[in-house]
């Protein structure tokens, strides 16, 4: 939504999640330098997933031409050729800065921020509650206006969902902002503010960003969730998407689980715990059932071209592990 808004703006380009980092880079890496031929593939496959979709990246080949001529004569290094790649889809777009929102980057803030000095991160927080709603729902886009979901990916989303890991995912990346708060590139805005309040927080926003704010930016395209469809043609901001859990029939059990674990850093930001409560054997039966999900969550996660031990590591806090290979 943030990002989206962003882009409506006469200045910013918004891209689609590019995980760059994590997927095609990581700071575990032994070498921030790349051959010529490594640097062509990652800019190629920057512009399939931009493009095409990320389900669709086996197109990069179609793009090494392109990609050479961002590279020109530059130096393979890491940071060097992520913004070239921004800076060219900025500049193709006729504006002049990129926003790039693949939400993994909170992990990587700090080497985001360190080398990058004219960067700046807006850290979007919602309530854990509606985004325990939202994972355990998200299987369904593929029915819900995103047909071009491969079905693998939809039992993938459907395999990934627990609420004891989607809540200590929640934890560790709201601990990954709350460590930046004070920094001066850094700015952590509620979902729920700028939903109910829009124009005010978006003209904060662009006042922090040194940018113009300008009123067609609230009229951002109605795309769908996990719980409901796209809205053809239909522009603004809804707001039926704040406190959704209370109206919908997520289990009593995730929700006491998700208070429980999220409890401490939900009061950082206002987030008051419900009344709701579960019983002792949905609460065994939950956590008995987490090894199992963790076992065919990472049996459907083998196809990802990233380290699972260090990203689910750096994500819920596992003890720092050693690089497992690229």
């Amino acid at each position: 939504m943030m990002a989206r808004m962003l882009g409506q703006s006469s200045t910013v380009h918004y891209l689609p999640e590019t995980h760059f980092f994590g997927e095609l880079w990581h700071p575990h890496s032994d070498a921030s330098e790349f051959s010529q031929d490594y640097a062509l593939e990652i800019v190629a496959k920057l512009l399939a997933r931009v493009r095409d979709g990320y389900y669709q990246q086996d197109s990069y080949r179609s793009y090494l031409a392109e990609a050479s001529e961002i590279l020109a004569d530059a130096p393979c290094v890491s940071w060097n050729i992520f913004s070239r790649f921004l800076a060219y889809e900025a500049q193709r777009s006729g504006k002049t800065i990129a926003c790039e929102q693949t939400p993994r980057n909170v992990s990587f803030l700090e080497p985001i921020l360190g080398n990058y000095p004219g960067a700046r991160a807006i850290c979007m927080i919602r309530d854990p509650r509606d985004v325990l709603l939202s994972q355990k729902r998200r299987w369904r886009r593929r029915w819900l206006g995103a047909s071009n979901i491969p079905l693998f990916e939809t039992i993938r989303a459907w395999a990934n969902y627990h609420p004891v890991t989607t809540s200590k995912v929640w934890n560790a990346t709201t601990e990954s902002i709350l460590m930046h708060r004070g920094h001066m590139r850094c700015r952590v805005i509620r979902y729920e503010d700028l939903i109910c309040n829009p124009e005010a927080v978006l003209f904060d926003v662009m006042a922090w960003l040194g940018l113009q704010y300008e009123p067609q930016q609230l009229q951002v395209p109605q795309v769908g969730s996990s719980s409901s469809k796209n809205v053809a043609n239909g522009t603004g901001v809804r707001t039926d998407r704040v406190a959704a859990w209370r109206g919908d029939r997520t289990s009593n059990t995730d929700l006491r689980i998700c208070e429980n674990i999220c409890g401490g850093k939900m009061r950082e930001f206002d987030y008051e715990p419900s009344a709701v409560k579960s019983t002792p054997l949905m609460h065994a039966y939950k956590y008995l059932s987490l090894p199992f999900q963790l076992i065919l969550a990472f049996a459907m996660n083998l196809r990802r071209r990233f380290d699972l031990i260090q990203s689910l590591g750096r994500r819920i806090r596992l003890p720092k592990l050693n690089r497992l290979g690229s």
